[in-house]
């Protein structure tokens, strides 16, 4: 092994390189430096920082090719080497390429994280079953163009789509659900859809307004009828009501009990279920006197 020695010394962007084939120094920025050899030649670099990627090119002393430069040049000027031009911008173009790639995707990524919110908004209040809404989604800023996903906590009661910057959501049972989408993290607000059981809701609005509406009506016909009273037997029956019993009364009966009252809220009965009819009709269905209220 023989001898080495070689030393650098570096001055702002100037560097001087000492070695046993003689002296070099360069001088350039991060990015491009320009270097003169010890042998003469001249060597340029071109790199991206941080990426790794470099183009280096070298030339020889202008002493000893003066005379090829000289032939070089004429030839250029006559058009008899048309592709020298072309070489000498081939680096150049290869560099604008890169750096095209490099900011478009850095521009990409930039773009698909700096959502800040996300608002859904809809004027839609009541919701009825197998039926269609659409939504409009805002973000900000105002053109971002990241990926956006849309949820339902109940998949039961509505499932939920999402086009562009549209939510279409189905409603598809009866129950309750929230609809709101995420992206990157950021949540939107939520949406709350129910959907009640029409024909239960209207059922129950019927028998309240029959409960409310019944005794006044049948005001009259308990007057009539307690003066019209008889001692009929029933024929489906052969229970002997006393003549002390009105046959007009009118009482109340729940949906499941076996028994008859006077109010209909009595003990644990449900105002809302209960029926209005005559004490007559109670005896034929089997039913008994209340001990509470009669």
């Amino acid at each position: 092994m023989g001898l080495r020695f070689r030393k650098s010394i570096n001055i702002g962007p100037f560097r001087m390189n000492i070695s046993k084939s003689g002296i070099s120094h360069s001088v350039g920025i991060k990015g491009f430096r320009k270097t003169k050899l010890a042998n003469g030649r001249t060597r340029t670099t071109i790199s991206i920082p941080g990426t790794g990627i470099s183009y280096v090119t070298e030339e020889r002393s202008r002493k000893r090719n003066i005379r090829k430069k000289t032939t070089k040049r004429v030839n250029d000027f006559d058009g008899k080497n048309p592709k020298t031009k072309k070489n000498r911008m081939l680096p150049f173009i290869i560099i604008s390429i890169i750096l095209g790639i490099f900011i478009l995707g850095t521009l990409s990524s930039e773009n698909e994280s700096n959502i800040e919110t996300i608002k859904i908004s809809s004027d839609t209040k009541k919701y009825e079953i197998n039926n269609e809404y659409i939504f409009d989604i805002s973000t900000t800023p105002s053109n971002y163009k990241g990926t956006i996903n849309v949820y339902s906590t109940n998949d039961d009661v509505a499932k939920a789509s999402i086009n562009g910057n549209k939510i279409t959501i189905k409603t598809i049972g009866f129950g309750d659900t929230k609809i709101y989408v995420d992206s990157n993290g950021i949540k939107s607000n939520k949406i709350s859809i129910e959907i009640k059981e029409q024909a239960k809701e209207n059922s129950n609005n019927n028998n309240h307004s029959q409960n409310t509406v019944t005794p006044s009506l049948n005001s009259n016909s308990n007057i009539e009828n307690s003066q019209n009273v008889t001692n009929e037997v029933p024929s489906a029956n052969n229970t002997v009501i006393p003549d002390s019993t009105p046959q007009g009364q009118m009482v109340w009966i729940s949906a499941t009990g076996s028994k008859y009252h006077s109010i209909n809220n009595c003990g644990r009965m449900n105002p809302n279920t209960a029926s209005y009819i005559t004490i007559n009709e109670a005896i034929n269905m089997g039913l008994s006197p209340c001990s509470k209220c009669f």
